[in-house]
């Protein structure tokens, strides 16, 4: 039979086929989800002390909110304000991040003039806020203000350590205080 004459035979088949293993393997997710095989959790940090441990096979994980702190931002560079969130693993072993949030509540009369990082417990720095940018000091990282640096960059790190957060005032003559902040992560396992 001449190449053009043929006809093709399993082309519906392989494609039926096809369809029923990957809705077979959305129900099964689906299923290991419900039984918390997998799935994420959600935890926000508080402003003082370490977070509390999340108890093994909870569904929805731990939750708190950011707590007024009222601490100095010292002026002209010469010390930044910084918090430490002690994050602790709990009963997740092995977490690592699928976002990264911070809520911070400053008030300073020259929002320009402050740089804000956060620091992810193997070094790696998300420069949140550059000086000499305009808009508020007070912000939803990147809810409300798309950060300087994206917070992309914490995407597959673990959750747990020590992470700081650091706020510089690169200009003389105005201070501000830095009210509370809170660190949100939803993170998979």
């Amino acid at each position: 039979m001449p190449v053009s004459e043929r006809k093709s035979g399993g082309g519906g088949t392989i494609l039926a086929v096809g369809c029923a293993i990957v809705a077979a393997l959305v129900i099964l997710v689906a299923l290991l989800g419900v039984f918390g095989l997998v799935g994420y959790r959600r935890m926000v940090t508080t402003t003082i002390g370490p977070m509390p441990p999340i108890r093994p096979g909870s569904g929805s994980g731990s939750s708190g909110t950011s707590i007024g702190m009222d601490m100095a931002i010292p002026d002209n560079r010469s010390k930044p304000a910084e918090h430490v969130f002690d994050i602790q693993d709990g009963g997740s072993p092995g977490a690592t991040i699928r976002a990264a949030k911070l809520d911070l509540e400053i008030d300073h009369p020259r929002p320009e003039d402050l740089e804000i990082k956060l620091r992810h417990p193997d070094g790696t720095v998300v420069v949140l806020r550059r000086a000499g940018t305009g808009g508020r000091a007070s912000a939803k990282y990147p809810e409300d203000t798309p950060p300087a640096e994206s917070l992309v960059q914490l995407q597959g790190k673990p959750t747990a350590g020590k992470w700081k957060l650091t706020v510089t005032d690169k200009r003389v003559a105005k201070t501000g205080r830095l009210k509370s902040a809170g660190l949100d992560l939803d993170y998979v396992f």
